[in-house]
Formats: C-alpha cells, sequence, structure tokens
C-alpha cells in the first residue's frame, strides 16, 4: 500500500468519525430539548418505589438471559458447534458491552474471539453473529409492531384493520426471507459488496424458523423485565405495559441501526419519548425513556459481571 493509499484511507476514515461525531451532537441536541421539557411537566407524585415489581422485572430478565442461552446454543448446534450451557451464556452476556463504544464493532469481535477460545471456527461464529442480528433485529421488529397494534386496535376500532394488514404482510414477507435459500444469498450478496468471502450454511427452514420465534421471546421477555421494573418506580397503569415493551423493542432496533450513537443513546429515547407521549403524556414518557435506558443498562452490566465470573470459572477449570 502507497504512502497516497495511506493517506487517503486515513482522511476517509476522519471524515467518517467527523459525520459520526455530528450526527451525535444533533441527536443530543434534540433529544435533550425534548427530554428538559418533558421532565418539566412531570407529575413528581407518580413516582412511588414498589420493590415486588422491581425484584419480579429482575426475575424475568433473567428468564429472558436463561432463553437466550438456549437460543445460542441451539444456534451453534444447526452450525455444528457445541456450547456448554456455560459457554453459551457467556457469549450472550458479555460480547454486548461492546455495544456501548463507538461503532459498536467490539460486540461482534469480542463475541468472535469468546467463541474462537471455546474452540469454535470464526467462520462459524461469523455465521452466528450474522443469525443473531438478523434474526433479532426481524423479531425485535416484528414484536414491537404487533404490541403496538394490539394498543392501537383498542383505540382504532374497526379502522385497525388498515394498519393490521400492513404488519400481517411483513410478518409473511419476513417468514419467507428466513428461507435460508433467500436469506443466505442477501447475506452474502452483502459480504460480496465488502469484499468479504460468502457463508457456508447447513440450516433448514424450520430451525431457521424457530430460532426466530425464540428470539421473539427472548427479546420480549428481556424488555417486559426492563419495563416491570420501571412501572415498580413510576405509578402508571398496567395497561400502557404493551405501549412501553412495544416502543422500546421499535427504539432498541432504531438505536442499533443508529451506528453514531453507542448503545443507540439518545435514538433509543427521543423514539421512546415521541411514541409514548400520546399514551402517557410527554411527561411520564420523559421519565420511562431515563428509566429505561437505566434499567436495561444496569441488566447488562449485571449480566455482563455474571458472565465474567462465569468465564473465570471455565478458565480455571481448564487450567486445573
Amino acid at each position: 500500500m502507497t504512502q497516497h493509499s495511506v493517506n487517503e484511507k486515513g482522511s476517509r476514515n476522519w471524515i467518517a468519525f467527523g459525520i459520526k461525531a455530528v450526527l451525535l451532537l444533533v441527536v443530543f441536541w434534540f433529544v435533550g430539548s425534548l427530554l428538559y421539557r418533558s421532565i418539566q411537566q412531570v407529575d413528581w407524585s407518580i413516582m412511588a418505589i414498589r420493590p415486588g415489581l422491581i425484584i419480579f422485572g429482575a426475575v424475568i430478565i433473567i428468564t429472558a438471559s436463561l432463553a437466550g442461552s438456549w437460543i445460542y446454543r441451539s444456534l451453534y448446534s444447526g452450525l455444528g458447534s457445541n456450547l456448554s450451557w456455560a459457554q453459551a451464556f457467556v457469549l450472550l452476556a458479555v460480547p454486548p458491552l461492546g455495544k456501548y463504544l463507538p461503532g459498536k464493532v467490539l460486540s461482534m469481535a469480542g463475541h468472535a474471539a469468546l467463541a474462537r477460545s471455546f474452540n469454535i471456527l470464526i467462520k462459524v461464529s461469523g455465521s452466528a453473529i450474522i443469525l443473531i442480528m438478523g434474526l433479532g433485529l426481524s423479531g425485535a421488529t416484528l414484536l414491537g409492531l404487533a404490541l403496538l397494534l394490539t394498543q392501537a386496535h383498542n383505540r382504532l376500532g374497526e379502522q385497525f384493520l388498515q394498519f393490521g394488514l400492513p404488519v400481517a404482510a411483513l410478518l409473511a414477507l419476513m417468514l419467507l426471507l428466513l428461507h435460508p435459500g433467500i436469506y443466505w444469498r442477501v447475506v452474502n450478496l452483502g459480504l460480496r459488496l465488502v469484499k468479504q468471502p460468502p457463508l457456508e450454511v447447513n440450516l433448514d427452514l424450520s430451525k431457521m424458523v424457530r430460532l426466530f420465534f425464540g428470539f421473539i421471546i427472548q427479546l420480549g421477555l428481556y424488555i417486559s423485565g426492563a419495563a416491570i421494573m420501571v412501572l415498580g418506580i413510576v405509578e402508571i397503569p398496567f395497561s400502557t405495559l404493551p405501549a412501553i415493551i412495544g416502543v422500546s423493542c421499535l427504539a432498541s432496533v432504531a438505536g442499533f441501526l443508529a451506528i453514531f450513537a453507542p448503545a443507540g443513546i439518545g435514538v433509543y429515547e427521543g423514539i421512546l419519548l415521541l411514541l409514548l407521549t400520546p399514551v402517557t403524556g410527554a411527561g411520564t414518557a420523559g421519565i420511562i425513556a431515563i428509566l429505561m435506558r437505566l434499567a436495561q443498562t444496569a441488566a447488562d452490566l449485571s449480566l455482563a459481571v455474571a458472565g465474567v465470573v462465569i468465564l473465570h470459572g471455565l478458565r480455571r477449570r481448564e487450567s486445573g
């Protein structure tokens, strides 16, 4: 590589960094302004600590992590590699901390590195990462839309059909795209565009569909747990729970796709605030947005700590 090529690549990297920084600052300014105005409208009498709900929400998040470990084991088994329960939990809990750093690449790199330490080939973990991202994002999108439509049905009555039919069509499209012959062709086309070798994966349609709905259940449990913890702090009707979970699912997808925002910060809160305001009011929506971020961050950190402890135990067992 010539010096000119190195300089040109360095310039492109700095331009990309500048664009991401500007986008992040714009999001911070916009969402920060919305949150500031919404907090000014808060009726602080709705704040009431209910330890039972907080503990119940935490138990649901733990259940979600167990479900996720089962899904990871099943996924890797379908790719021809075996993971123990402990190894699956480590892969589920530790790499996601990388999303809190710019670029979100460390999550994928960390997953591949840990999988390699479990004697999983890079090409296998690479296929697993693509499956986890694709099925996870699709599942969260579908679950979010379904829950919001459930909420909309109570408000729209007969007009609900004009919203329900497009979502039914989206579900049919997602199930069609899950066909291995279509899914991996699309994935390999994307890999060729970025000059990466194609992946060869032998997963039948039934396995893909089971993984897809498994991710829907796991993500639904995780976000439900965080939402119930929030209801343990903010006294709002339980009838708003489907809307909070649904909006949080869609906000999580948008936050993941916003590569300029570590952990989707700003994007996640902004979508929660905008979409929950008609349901709960601006002040309450602002409090929910902040508490959902804190609940999920606390859950991520707690699960990661547990994962590191388990990983240390695995290392000691191997060395002993």
